[in-house]
């Protein structure tokens, strides 16, 4: 929502100083318990008409992908969190840092193309597909994300996303130093970037 209030805006400190209470997660990923929990804090103006939608898509090739997500009026699909049919759980943190690059990728397009995601390796490859020469995308974003694959093993990350960097923080799984526990709220944890605070 930001993206776009900044391109139709010439005030950016308006965009800015919008209301900032967001969603939060936490993750816990141990041999007693594997998941995440997402809290949606979305504007409460859309609280009476936001929804659950189950969709069943295919493309020109034949691919075939199903998801179940939670939806805002008027947005795309992604922005807030759901499940695909390959087992790939997605949730998003908004984080507020005080630059817009404009022209670059909406970080709700992205969000959007995560509900594709086959697996953990290609949610990162689709979040990490831009153009080298540019940057990654407009505002930024905190993706949440939990794989479970055939075999039942689960992994889950964080990855934060700026205008020009990224970082991905795992959590427990087959890397034995990762942390088992973790949590993200409205603000770049990792990065080094400018932002409003929550």
């Amino acid at each position: 929502q930001y993206e776009i209030m900044a391109a139709q805006q010439s005030d950016h400190d308006s965009v800015l100083d919008a209301d900032l209470l967001q969603c939060s997660d936490i993750y816990l990923n141990a041999a007693d318990f594997k998941g995440f929990a997402h809290n949606e804090d979305g504007w409460n103006g859309t609280m009476e008409y936001a929804y659950f939608a189950h969709y069943n898509l295919s493309n020109v090739t034949g691919s075939k992908n199903e998801f179940f997500a939670y939806q805002y009026p008027a947005s795309i699909v992604g922005n807030a969190f759901g499940v695909n049919k390959f087992g790939v759980a997605v949730s998003m943190n908004a984080v507020f840092p005080t630059n817009v690059t404009i022209p670059a990728r909406g970080i709700y397009f992205i969000s959007r193309a995560l509900m594709e995601a086959q697996n953990m390796s290609d949610a990162i490859r689709i979040i990490s597909d831009f153009d080298e020469n540019g940057p990654m995308c407009a505002y930024g974003g905190s993706f949440n994300i939990g794989y479970k694959d055939e075999e039942n093993m689960v992994s889950i990350a964080n990855i934060e996303l700026s205008s020009y960097n990224m970082s991905i923080e795992y959590y427990g799984g087959d890397d034995k130093t990762a942390n088992n526990a973790g949590y993200h709220f409205n603000m770049y944890l990792r990065l080094n970037v400018s932002q409003k605070n929550d």
